[in-house]
């Protein structure tokens, strides 16, 4: 009763009290967000966004199962305090069979909130648990176990109602009586049976006074629970007290057990799912991660020892154990010379095999897992998130295999009577397959067919299913493409993250300090000479007004004469305008050419730049294979001529400074080239280049998530 009580504290504070989940996207971005979730709000999120299949599935295994589980679990444990385990088996064994079944699917919210964290932990995002997650993380162990404690109180008790059922010509009804006249003799059988109810009484804590007809009718069945007892000690003697099942799917069991542990074990170093963040159409984040990935660092690393170990254990490892256990049995059955030799001999080995399947059938809980990530894929959709199966990979498919295959052969191998023939599976294993072949169908049924072509360089193409909800995505042909339509990506971030201004950004006269955001602290140029003339660059302006209109991405042909090498070199180009840029000169120059107007005098931003600048910049990027780009450099810079006007007798005439232009010309080449070049952008909570943005960009809308060099 206390684990009782503990369950629905834990219950009540992970699922509707304690936020859960805290996930922070792209921060530093002009698209973060950030999310702090808890079940009751992923439900009314849910619901909100008319994603009704994963809400009505959420809403099943997170609030309806516990609620009814706990309920009936407190009332089988009222009716053990009032009467014998046997007679509440016998009476409510449907009820206890169906708790057994539906324990395991209270995790499928638990999985979810696993999935996100995996998912959400990646290059551009970051995901940790919060407490209302462990909170209802250990209210499905104690679960777990309160159920595991239940089915051990209710094996002995089966086994007792199984040998009571025997096929003797003699009724069960005039055994108990004759076994029962035996057992009420004056000489001690008597008193040893109102011995054992009182002890009875006793354990369970429950004490009454009994009288006349209530008297009797409890004393018979006390005599009845020690004739069970007896009987089914008997059969603990023959068969060391293990049961076998009736009938079992050998063949199903077979096929079924090979593939499962076949496409476990193909899918456990490789990703099923992929996550993107979206941005008009642009994946500028892209998670994918393989189950061991999941079980042996994320989760490790995010939830420690306490989530990770049980989880890997019930993922992992008892699946495998309790498939070999089962495929034991299997075999065993098929070779069997007759169902009386199955019934009655003892057959140790498979006993045993089958006594280790029970107790783990309840732990192996891989399709609990795959069903969570098929409910993730439709629960995780919205205008900036895509969640889909992997890219160019049928992965996903063989996961789906994977969670099937484990259902199959935990809840339909076992049977009364409905073999067909022992060399054909049963109708049951035919409708798991059918039912798996038609969600892969499902799911692999929509993406595929979405196809949107923008001037010959995007498609909506990549496979999978459109669920409802999904954004649109693109799937570009080439490296080319990719980076063409990147372009609105790079610039948002660029824009972002340069400040307005660069230069002496804190001065003694006020009016000289350039527009805000600004960053430097010294002048940009400064030249001066002995006869009173200078030339003074303090500021510049308009940084972040920079719009690109041209991104092109091309492998250079390699030297003929060269070694071969994996490793290429590939030209990036990035052209566009700046809407404005000011230049603060403070200068004075006195040239002959101009002796008659008298010396050239600045001291403002209005003298340059000009407005619609146009630029155009070349990297060369080295290109390994597997690893993308690296060793950036720069390799040409070119910038619009540059106006730079003068004011003359006393301002009332203003003429462009031939003189001065190109001096100013060559300092905004030089200042642009290497800010474009060491520019550092801030990208998710890391610093990086241009080069290494659309290296990500790349990355992550290339098919497959591979980078060919």
């Amino acid at each position: 009763m206390a684990l009782w009580v503990c369950c629905v504290a834990f219950w009540i504070q992970g699922a509707f009290i304690l936020p859960t989940l805290e996930i922070h996207i792209m921060p530093g971005t002009p698209f973060q967000s950030f999310y702090r979730r808890s079940l009751v709000l992923t439900l009314v999120d849910l619901y909100k966004k008319k994603t009704y299949f994963a809400w009505a599935i959420l809403t099943t295994c997170s609030v309806c199962i516990p609620s009814v589980k706990l309920a009936s679990t407190l009332f089988l444990i009222l009716q053990l305090f009032c009467n014998p385990p046997a007679e509440v088996y016998m009476e409510y064994r449907r009820l206890i069979s169906a708790l057994s079944m539906i324990a395991s699917y209270q995790l499928v919210d638990m999985y979810v909130g696993v999935l996100f964290i995996v998912h959400f932990s990646s290059d551009s995002a970051d995901a940790k648990f919060l407490q209302g997650f462990y909170w209802y993380y250990t209210y499905c162990m104690l679960s777990m176990l309160m159920s595991a404690g239940l089915d051990m109180t209710f094996s002995e008790a089966e086994a007792m109602s199984m040998h009571t059922q025997d096929d003797s010509p003699q009724s069960p009804r005039s055994s108990l009586n004759s076994r029962t006249s035996s057992l009420q003799s004056p000489t001690g059988s008597r008193q040893k049976g109102n011995a054992i109810f009182k002890i009875g009484e006793y354990i369970t804590g429950f004490h009454r006074q009994w009288s006349g007809e209530e008297a009797q009718e409890q004393e018979r069945k006390v005599l009845e629970f020690q004739l069970a007892s007896q009987r089914a000690a008997d059969q603990v003697d023959r068969t060391g007290g293990f049961r076998l099942p009736e009938f079992v799917d050998s063949l199903g069991v077979l096929i079924t057990a090979c593939s499962f542990v076949y496409l476990l074990g193909w899918c456990y170093t490789s990703p099923v799912l992929e996550m993107r963040t979206v941005w008009k159409g642009v994946s500028v984040d892209r998670s994918t991660h393989a189950i061991s990935e999941i079980f042996c660092s994320i989760l490790l690393d995010a939830g420690g020892m306490y989530v990770a170990g049980p989880l890997f254990l019930m993922n992992l490892v008892f699946p495998i154990v309790y498939t070999a256990a089962l495929l034991a049995v299997s075999v065993a059955y098929l070779m069997r010379s007759s169902d009386h030799e199955w019934k009655t001999d003892a057959m140790v080995i498979a006993r045993t095999c089958c006594y280790c399947a029970d107790v783990l059938r309840p732990w192996a809980t891989t399709d609990v897992f795959c069903f969570a990530t098929l409910v993730f894929v439709f629960t995780v959709q919205d205008g900036a998130t895509l969640t889909m199966p992997l890219a160019d990979s049928n992965q996903f498919y063989y996961w789906l295999g994977v969670g099937f295959g484990l259902f199959y052969l935990r809840w339909c191998t076992e049977s009364r009577g409905y073999g067909i023939t022992r060399w054909l599976p049963a109708p049951r294993c035919w409708t798991v397959l059918i039912f798996c072949v038609c969600v892969c169908c499902f799911v692999f049924g929509g993406w595929c067919r979405l196809a949107l072509d923008l001037e010959g360089q995007k498609h909506f193409d990549s496979p999978g299913a459109p669920v409802p909800g999904a954004t649109k995505h693109y799937h570009f042909k080439d490296l080319d493409s990719v980076c063409a339509n990147a372009r609105p990506v790079v610039q948002e971030t660029l824009r972002s993250a340069l400040p307005n201004s660069y230069g002496m950004c804190n001065s003694n006269n006020s009016a000289e300090n350039p527009p805000s955001p600004c960053n430097g602290h010294k002048d940009l140029y400064t030249k001066e000479d002995a006869e009173d003339q200078y030339i003074i660059a303090k500021w510049i302006s308009g940084v972040n007004s920079i719009r690109f209109s041209e991104c092109n991405l091309f492998k250079m042909t390699p030297d003929p004469f060269a070694p071969y090498s994996s490793n290429s070199t590939y030209q990036l180009t990035l052209g566009g305008v700046f809407d404005e840029i000011k230049l603060f000169l403070h200068a004075r120059q006195c040239e002959d050419a101009l002796a008659f107007l008298g010396c050239t005098k600045m001291n403002s931003a209005d003298h340059c730049c000009g407005s619609d600048i146009r630029f155009n910049v070349t990297f060369e990027l080295g290109c390994k294979e597997g690893l993308g780009f690296s060793d950036v450099k720069l390799v040409g810079m070119k910038l619009d001529p540059l106006w730079v006007g003068a004011n003359f007798l006393d301002g009332q005439l203003k003429l462009k400074a031939l003189d001065i232009g190109p001096k100013v010309e060559d300092l905004m080449q030089k200042s642009f080239t290497g800010w474009l070049a060491d520019a550092r952008l801030d990208w998710a909570g890391k610093k990086m280049k241009i080069p290494d943005l659309i290296n990500d960009l790349i990355k992550y809308n290339s098919p497959g998530h591979r980078m060919s060099c």
